[in-house]
């Protein structure tokens, strides 16, 4: 597997920690550099989650007291959020709270969102959800396919779970997608 660069949230994350105090600057330049790399978008992915880690250990003067979630957090959600189910409600928390990815969460908010997740039970193989979606859901989902965005977000989950119609979902994957069609999510 190749090793590709950071995402752009975390990209933008590490700018904004290392925008926010001369401290964070000068600690991110010196990992940059000794991991023998010029700027930011030349680091793995891993890379750039152990950076994003070492400058939130940095405490700034009048940041918020709610600091940023913890790296042992961030992994469990992004554990969570393996299950459809999980991530169309973590999506959702995202969306309302007004942060761009789970990198912008606080302590306080990430568990928050641990807890919510938690509740959701996860995929059970050969339980109800297995019927396939009703008439009702699909009629549903093509109401919801008013625009070219909403079209694309309906195809790229097809795509995603392996079918070729609407008619060949089942109930849960309905569901998601109705959801995602809701808050307009690939």
């Amino acid at each position: 597997m190749s090793n590709s660069g950071p995402t752009k949230n975390q990209i933008s994350f590490i700018m904004k920690l290392r925008d926010s105090s001369p401290e964070r600057n000068e600690k991110a330049q010196a990992i940059l550099r000794s991991a023998g790399k010029g700027r930011v978008e030349e680091l793995s992915v891993q890379d750039a989650s152990k950076l994003i880690d070492e400058l939130k250990k940095i405490r700034v003067e009048n940041e918020k007291s709610s600091t940023h979630l913890t790296g042992k957090q961030l992994s469990f959600l992004q554990t969570l959020t393996k299950d459809e189910n999980r991530k169309v409600e973590s999506d959702k928390y995202l969306k309302m709270h007004r942060k761009e990815d789970l990198n912008f969460l606080s302590i306080e908010e990430a568990s928050e969102l641990i807890e919510l997740l938690k509740d959701i039970k996860g995929e059970v193989p050969g339980n109800i959800s297995d019927k396939p979606a009703s008439p009702k859901q699909v009629k549903f989902i093509k109401g919801l396919q008013e625009t070219e965005d909403s079209m694309e977000i309906s195809r790229d989950y097809l795509a995603d779970v392996r079918k070729k119609s609407l008619d060949e979902l089942t109930s849960r994957e309905a569901s998601v997608l109705i959801e995602k069609l809701k808050i307009g999510k690939h």
